[in-house]
């Protein structure tokens, strides 16, 4: 994750075993720094982490603090558990992998509902004999309904951003 195109401070460029945040050096800089940083609403550990930075790092065992909807830090569990252990939450995630939100650029999402309508036709039966009488024929509220379903399957296989090439309008 490349945490400067959040709004945050870049990413460190210490060895890839630490973690982004910078630890105090004294109990009392550890003090102020706790005050003048946010609530760490989370911290997911004991997970592959996906990481994307300028290296593409892959971590084994890597965590993820968040606060708010923003990634407070990246690194290995124990670095990152040792740097936020007020978390309000902190979840083991038994190996999982964390990766960013994947991108659907191309997405129909008015068909959604229309699966398994042409399966055994080729192209131009599917387009002329199926799917624009089935699309001419949706209302308002068949078309709200498949792209409603569409959003959740998208979000349910890790699809964060998706762009619907739907001409019936939603």
């Amino acid at each position: 994750v490349n945490v400067s195109r959040l709004g945050h401070s870049p990413l460190s460029t210490a060895a890839p075993s630490t973690v982004v945040q910078t630890l105090p050096a004294t109990r009392e800089e550890e003090a102020a720094k706790m005050a003048d940083s946010p609530t760490i609403d989370a911290v997911f550990h004991n997970a592959v982490i996906v990481t994307m930075d300028d290296a593409f790092r892959v971590l084994q065992d890597g965590a993820v603090a968040v606060a708010g909807d923003r990634i407070a830090a990246v690194g290995p569990s124990a670095d990152v558990l040792a740097a936020f252990p007020c978390a309000v939450q902190t979840l083991d995630l038994g190996g999982r992998i964390v990766l960013p939100g994947l991108v659907n650029t191309h997405v129909h999402t008015s068909q959604q509902l229309a699966r398994g309508i042409a399966d055994d036709v080729d192209l131009m039966t599917w387009l002329h004999g199926r799917i624009w009488p089935y699309e001419s024929h949706m209302t308002e509220e068949d078309s709200y309904a498949s792209t409603l379903l569409c959003g959740i399957e998208l979000i349910r296989s890790g699809v964060s951003s998706s762009f619907s090439l739907c001409q019936h309008g939603v």
